[in-house]
Parts: C-alpha cells; structure tokens; sequence
C-alpha cells in the first residue's frame, strides 16, 4: 500500500459491475489499473487525478496477454494489494442446444481465467505477505438452475476453487473472498442475454415450452432488477474489512432466502422447490 493508497487490480472493467467498481475505487482515490480485452472499452472511466487510473488491455483467457498486464500493473504502481476477478460472460438456453464453442468460451473466461490472473498475481502478494482477492461468483455458483448450466458449471468452479485456495492463503496473510450477486441487476448482462434469447428460434425445440417460460420470468425479473450498488458496496467491504469473511451473499431478501433454503432443507424438497418456481411452462 502506496501512501494510503490502496492499488486494485480489475478485469472486466469495461462495463457493469467492473466499470461501476473501478469508478467507484477512482472516487475515493485509490489507483485503479482497469483492464478489459481493449482499452477502447475503458473510455468511461474518468478522474480528476489521472496519475490514480492505469488502462491495460488484458484476455483473461491468454496467459501471455495476463502476464503482461500484471507485470505492466506492477511497473506502473509498484504492488497490488486488491485483485477483484470480475470478468465474466453468459450464457442461457438448453445445454443440448448450446453451441459447444460458447460453452467452452464459458468456462475459459469464468473459471480459468479467475484462476489464471490468481496465478498471475499470487507470486507479489505473497512475498509482501499481503492482499485481498475478491471474486464474483453468484447464486448460480451455488445452486443449480435450469437453462444457466454452463454458467452454474462456471460459477460452480470458482466457488470450489476460492473455498479451496482461501484455505492455502490464509497463513501467508491473503484473504480470499467470494462476492455471490443474488437474483438480476439492472446492467447490460441480463439485458444481453434476453436479447440474444429472443433472437434465437426455439419453435421446434423440445424445451420450447421452458424456454418461453422463463423468458416470462426473465422479463418480469429486468423490470425489478436491483441496484448494482449493492455488489459494489460487498466488494468494498470485503477489500477493507480487516478479517473479510470467505462469502459475502449481495441481493433482496427472496433471493438471499433461497440460498439459506439450500443449505437447510433436503435436496429432495429443494429441487422440487426450485422446478416449481423455476420452471414454468407455456402451452
């Protein structure tokens, strides 16, 4: 830590939850090296003090393009005491149904590419003894949902991986921390994937009657989409928090009930629960 100055480390800060959350670290003056696949898509970002903001280019799914960002990151600010892996992509629709390349593009960008900038920057934060990795999973990360199975695999890993490597950095002084966004907030990810269902033809698909159903839920969902503040404000508190618990659920009081359900009831009960909320059908 650099005077006071907390430096951060974000991939994916090209819209959503990374450019809200790389302005907002901006804001109270901390330095910021925002990363995303260009620096084009950063142009949003904006300070009255630009020695606080360094752009980088970075594919979380390219380890020669990560290495240089982090490399590039610590010439430019000396350390890294927060890395927030943010960077992530979805995908809906039947798992028979999805392209094979997308599910693959999936977990490459969600999961190893979490765990691929982790490895990347573990090396400095362990000499130093210091630092904080925040990574965003979501309610998807900890109960399976119909039409998200390649996501739920993806949010799956980097429960599994953080849980595990929170255990190994513990006595070196590194906090792992786990933000889990619950339920749909009003950014352009929800809105893109709506979109991209709609333009896909399931009339003579077997899950047709699924699908339109949960296209109804999705759109009632958008119109009362939370507040991404509410994931921003998790992620703070879990880079200041002196002792930040391993898992910091973010969402309205319905969605945070569902994950209490999942570790409270039988699987039985919670996965006949989970169809009949989840699985409404059209005829």
């Amino acid at each position: 830590m650099s005077n006071g100055k907390k430096s951060w480390l974000l991939t994916g800060c090209g819209s959503g939850f990374g450019s809200l959350l790389a302005q907002a670290v901006l804001d109270i003056g901390d330095q910021v090296a925002a990363t995303d696949l260009r620096i084009d898509m950063l142009s949003s970002l904006k300070t009255s003090d630009p020695s606080l903001l360094f752009k980088c280019d970075m594919d979380v799914t390219d380890w020669e393009s990560i290495d240089h960002a982090v490399q590039a990151t610590l010439s430019h600010f000396g350390e890294i005491d927060v890395l927030v892996n943010n960077a992530g992509i979805g995908l809906g629709g039947p798992y028979e149904e999805n392209d094979w390349p997308q599910i693959r593009k999936v977990m490459e960008v969600n999961a190893l590419g979490t765990m691929a900038v982790t490895r990347a920057v573990l090396p400095f934060m362990r000499e130093k003894a210091r630092g904080r990795i925040i990574n965003i999973s979501s309610d998807s990360g900890l109960f399976g949902q119909p039409l998200q199975t390649a996501y739920c695999a993806s949010k799956f890993a980097i429960e599994g991986f953080s849980e595990s490597l929170a255990h190994e950095l513990a006595p070196l002084g590194i906090f792992v921390s786990i933000i889990e966004p619950c339920g749909m907030y009003a950014t352009a990810m929800p809105r893109n994937a709506i979109a991209d269902a709609e333009r896909r033809s399931f009339s003579h698909s077997p899950y047709r009657g699924m699908v339109e159903g949960m296209m109804k839920l999705a759109k009632a969902g958008l119109e009362q989409a939370q507040n991404p503040q509410m994931v921003i404000d998790a992620i703070m508190e879990a880079a200041n928090l002196p002792e930040p618990p391993l898992r910091l659920p973010v969402g309205p009081e319905d969605r945070l009930h569902v994950i209490h359900a999942r570790h409270q009831m039988p699987d039985a009960d919670f996965i006949r629960m989970i169809r009949e909320h989840l699985l409404p059908t059209t005829h």
